[in-house]
């Protein structure tokens, strides 16, 4: 009988079974739920029976529903199961209820006898091999499938797709997926796993076509709704987003669903609302402790200066330092002690983590880093690339470099990673995401190095203790220092990042971009995230206080009307005419990104999240940069950047100095226009503009800062 719920859906009959019991597992197996549970339950009111309460949790645990699933576990665990298959079944559905429930089972594992039957009992062996892909043990999770007698089910294929998806092979659990899909396309959860693979390899021309086939098959189901808070994120939909995670939630409310908490953050932050963020802190105490929420909300936290950012990170590491397997992982700088016995002269072995080798800042950056110093460098660099970027991956960019090293992480979970990297046997990690996606923190947490080193990726400090060192500059880190900060700061005795375009990059061969006409435009390309309510209130005050001015914006897509229509509203609530707002559309591409700085004469930087990025393609484009230097780090990136462009002058030290300086040059409109090019040549001929003279100041400061743990580890013995 239960052999029929482990069928392709397309080999079964089109007629119901005479049995009513296969008749069951026929509704299940075509999807059929809710007729299915009705008539298990009609079953089970006339007579007690054992299957068909086994069958009632399986169908509850294929509702997402393990709640329910749990409770008829508990009654049947007071019932006689004569059976050994009917038991191998209990334990089977009682593993699968834990994991879906998110309850640690990892003690299971060394159970030998919670595995008995399993070769003959398939949902068993199955369970069993989600528990060990869950666990990091991907091989024997693989050698274990290819135990069961029909080792091409549609359960088994899925597992082989997780663990496709786990080791980076995100080519082979698409193609897997997509002739599953073929042979079961009413099966919701196959739906969803193939579209969340299509988003984690960034396969744009397969996920709405695919998102959309979904939802018209399925309806506005929660757990298609979470895919579609995540895919209108990426577009830069955080209007359509925010519905669809507010959808979620509301489900979340009459049914088990489950929310992706992180999701809503980011849809509530992205449509400008950063300052609600503190008061989200509450929804992350939903169920059990998930790292990815507490990640994205210690990034967000840090990005409004909250005071809350520390005691958040705290929570965190907290939660982190109770697994056992991280203790087991976790190493002081003393277990480094043998590879730091060597002279000053000796070349260092330098790796540089992240997460964002793609068409990102961080990787274009660096890049252009690399390059430049290309033959100059002392020490041994590696590159490592935590995450697989498909199509969008930039890496073989760096590969070319002959003198650089890029490595891959492997797939599977951050302790297997964690090994590997460690046993790369590096002086000096490098943290390169901070708190942003797909982060390496729990790595750095365990120790990666015996020296690491918080630099470039991220604008606050990680919090994390085992990170030693912050890498910044004097315009970043001012004397004293007041923001909250857990490792020591080391100033470059120079601008913190270089801005030098490489020429794999449109920035590198674009000119100048020509200068708007009529009445002065001020602008800003930041994304709508950095859109305080106080940077609108003092733009509308600019825009009042200049006749004939207009503000252009790219903050999001025009195609959003949800997210038109809320920004509009908080302008009108801050004061800025929203009509006297220029609403430019998202470029299709780098080039036509760049060339859309024709259309602003000054761009304006945001407060307190600032630009960076931006704020350097801004003055390679010939537009000049306001900023309002704050108190810490997210907001002085841009006083950074002007500093480095031997640009001062441009940095306001307070709202007031701010609007000053913008009315000021709105009356130097015509000599704006006409110097365009003088804000490249400020780039060029300043340190800003030198990545070889950045490479070298950063290998002095890693030896030197090297030498000391050296001194501090051989005082420490």
């Amino acid at each position: 009988m239960f052999s029929i719920l482990f069928d392709w859906p397309d080999q079964l009959p089109s007629l119901p079974y005479v049995d009513p019991k296969q008749e069951c597992c026929r509704l299940i197996r075509l999807g059929e739920y809710l007729k299915a549970e009705a008539t298990l339950l009609a079953l089970q009111a006339k007579k007690s029976d054992s299957e068909l309460a086994l069958l009632l949790v399986y169908l509850y645990l294929l509702r997402a529903n393990p709640d329910a699933a749990k409770r008829q576990l508990i009654a049947l665990a007071n019932q006689a199961l004569v059976s050994p298959i009917q038991q191998a079944w209990f334990r089977a559905l009682q593993l699968e209820a834990q994991l879906k429930l998110q309850q640690d089972a990892s003690a299971l594992l060394a159970d030998l006898s919670y595995w008995q039957a399993e070769e003959v009992v398939p949902p068993l062996c199955l369970a069993h091999s989600a528990l060990l892909l869950s666990s990091g043990s991907r091989i024997q999770a693989l050698e274990l499938l290819n135990l069961l007698p029909d080792s091409d089910c549609l359960e088994a294929v899925r597992l082989h797709a997780l663990a496709h998806k786990q080791a980076g092979n995100l080519s082979s659990a698409i193609n897997l997926l997509k002739a599953a899909l073929l042979r079961a396309p009413h099966l919701i959860g196959l739906h969803h796993q193939y579209i969340d693979v299509l988003v984690a390899a960034r396969n744009s021309e397969l996920v709405i076509p695919s998102l959309r086939s979904a939802i018209d098959l399925h309806g506005e189901d929660p757990r298609l709704l979470a895919l579609v808070t995540l895919v209108k994120l990426l577009q830069r939909h955080p209007g359509l987003a925010l519905r669809s995670a507010l959808l979620t939630r509301a489900w979340a409310s009459v049914q088990k669903a489950r929310m992706d908490v992180a999701n809503l953050i980011n849809a509530y932050e992205q449509c400008g609302n950063s300052e609600w963020l503190e008061n989200l802190l509450p929804l992350t105490q939903i169920g059990s402790f998930e790292i990815g929420v507490m990640e994205n909300l210690n990034m967000q936290l840090a990005s409004i200066e909250s005071s809350k950012t520390p005691g958040a990170i705290a929570e965190f590491c907290a939660v982190v330092e109770q697994s056992s397997v991280f203790t087991e992982l976790r190493r002081a700088p003393a277990d480094f002690i043998g590879r730091t016995n060597r002279s000053s002269a000796e070349s260092l072995t330098i790796a540089w983590i992240s997460a964002d080798i793609c068409h990102h800042p961080v990787a274009r950056f660096l890049l252009s880093f690399f390059e430049a110093s290309k033959g100059l460098r002392s020490h041994r660099h590696i590159l490592v690339d935590t995450q697989d970027h498909a199509g969008e991956s930039i890496a073989s960019h760096f590969r070319a470099l002959p003198d650089l090293t890029v490595i891959n992480v492997p797939g599977g979970n951050k302790d297997t990673s964690t090994r590997f990297v460690r046993d790369l046997q590096v002086d000096i990690a490098i943290d390169l995401s901070g708190w942003t996606g797909a982060n390496f923190l729990t790595g750095f947490m365990a120790r990666l190095a015996p020296l690491q080193i918080n630099y470039l990726g991220y604008f606050a400090s990680t919090g994390i203790p085992e990170i030693d060192y912050w890498l910044g500059d004097r315009a970043l880190f001012p004397e004293p220092i007041h923001e909250w900060h857990s490792e020591t700061i080391h100033r470059l005795g120079r601008c913190f990042i270089a801005w030098q375009p490489s020429n794999h990059f449109p920035e590198a061969s674009i000119d100048v971009s020509p200068a708007p006409s009529g009445g002065i435009r001020f602008g800003s390309f930041n994304h709508n995230r950095k859109l305080s309510n106080a940077t609108l209130q003092l733009w509308g005050q600019m825009l009042e206080s200049i006749p004939g001015s207009s503000l252009v914006l790219k903050a999001n897509a025009n195609s959003d009307g949800s997210t038109q229509v809320l920004l509009r509203r908080r302008m009108l609530r801050n004061g800025l005419n929203p009509e006297r707002v220029i609403w430019l559309p998202l470029a299709p591409t780098s080039r036509d990104h760049l060339q859309q700085y024709a259309q602003i004469d000054i761009a304006l930087d945001c407060f307190p999240n600032g630009g960076c990025t931006t704020t350097c393609e801004a003055l390679w484009m010939g537009v000049p940069v306001i900023t309002l230097t704050g108190r810490s780090y997210v907001s002085r990136m841009s006083t950074a950047v002007l500093h480095g462009a031997g640009l001062p002058e441009w940095c306001a030290a307070s709202t007031q100095a701010y609007l000053d300086l913008a009315i000021a040059q709105a009356g130097e409109l015509t000599h704006l226009r006409q110097s365009r090019h003088h804000w490249r040549r400020q780039v060029q001929t300043n340190p800003l503009g030198d990545a070889a003279d950045l490479m070298q100041h950063l290998e002095g400061a890693f030896s030197a800062l090297y030498q000391q743990r050296c001194a501090a580890l051989a005082a420490s013995r």
